[in-house]
């Protein structure tokens, strides 16, 4: 079990865990275990988080197992899901490991089983063409030039830019996380 760490806009701490979600001020006195996840229509449903991402419009994204996304605006005091419907009738468990946002705003959503495009404008899902279907993705990474850097388990190393995609073929190596050094 990883857990993922993400600072949001205000300064608070959000930690991934099994049991659902932290958030901790930014003063690190204040935190709160948020173990059921109160959806827009009132339902609570009270799943893992698995992985996190804040977006440039201060929204909160949480992969899950096997519950698809959560979407959650501090405005809005409530979760969207994104549920394992709207990744496709083929899928059996789905498993949402990375997330990271293009330069238009689109959500890229790593799975175990696929890289997808989420387009929060007109909530469609949509698997990434030009990368196996199966790829297990393990990070998602933009970088300063806006490229979007993707590791996974069982393909290797991944670059996307402008649409082009590259495979960086890189033998018995596990990436696990990508990050830019700026030295």
């Amino acid at each position: 079990w990883l857990n993922t760490v993400s600072i949001d806009n205000q300064e608070n701490l959000w930690v991934t865990c099994r049991a659902g979600l932290w958030h901790i001020d930014k003063t690190l006195q204040s935190k709160q275990l948020i173990s059921s996840f109160v959806l827009v229509d009132g339902t609570e449903i009270n799943t893992e988080a698995s992985t996190l991402y804040n977006d440039s419009q201060g929204g909160l994204w949480i992969g899950t197992f096997n519950r698809g996304l959560l979407y959650y605006h501090a405005d809005r005091f409530k979760f969207k899901n994104v549920g394992k419907a709207f990744f496709g009738t083929q899928m059996k468990d789905i498993d949402v490991t990375c997330f990271t946002e293009n330069g238009q705003g689109t959500i890229l959503v790593g799975t175990s089983k696929g890289l997808y495009r989420y387009a929060p404008e007109t909530t469609t899902l949509s698997l990434w063409q030009g990368l196996p279907d199966n790829i297990a993705c393990t990070s998602l990474t933009k970088d300063s030039r806006n490229r979007i850097w993707l590791s996974s388990w069982n393909y290797g190393l991944y670059c996307i830019e402008n649409k082009k995609v590259r495979k960086y073929d890189l033998m018995n190596v596990n990436i696990l996380q990508i990050y830019e050094s700026h030295t």
